[in-house]
């Protein structure tokens, strides 16, 4: 029972870091290359490179609002908010046609996401926690989330 316990708090604890992550990060920038697939979207696309990072910054603001519904006193509603935080994340995301961008963008949604998924992996199998995995995938979610913000200072 007290290593479920502890293993929930650690998840909570690991839901903040990435609410808080995903709404305000500092850090050194990584190189990104658009996919074949987004490249030709972009092309497509007419979106300004200050349309995109209005978009960007407006959802960034939503997603950090967030922040104070997480909790380490209910890691279940903290993994619901990183839900919604995945789901904004890609919402934007999708929302985003400028090529240079939507690269960035697009690495900051898969990251949120593979986050989120390994913390649900780690809810229903609290003895599956890795302190390394977790701490790789944040630094990866702060690094995407840099990223962007940097391209859109």
């Amino acid at each position: 029972m007290g290593k479920a316990i502890r293993s929930s708090l650690a998840v909570s604890a690991a839901i903040i870091a990435a609410v808080a992550l995903a709404g305000c990060t500092s850090g050194p920038a990584p190189s990104a290359s658009p996919s074949p697939t987004q490249t030709k979207a972009a092309q497509a696309s007419n979106q300004t490179h200050d349309a995109a990072c209005a978009i960007v910054k407006g959802g960034l603001t939503d997603v950090a609002s967030l922040q104070s519904q997480v909790s380490t006193d209910d890691p279940a509603k903290s993994l619901a908010v990183l839900d919604q935080v995945d789901q904004k994340v890609a919402d934007l995301d999708a929302k985003v046609t400028n090529e240079k961008v939507k690269a960035l963008t697009s690495d900051a949604s898969t990251a949120v996401h593979a986050y989120a998924t390994y913390l649900k992996g780690v809810m229903k199998d609290p003895a599956s926690i890795d302190v390394n995995q977790i701490t790789s995938k944040a630094q990866e979610l702060a690094a995407k989330f840099t990223a962007v913000q940097k391209e859109c200072a």
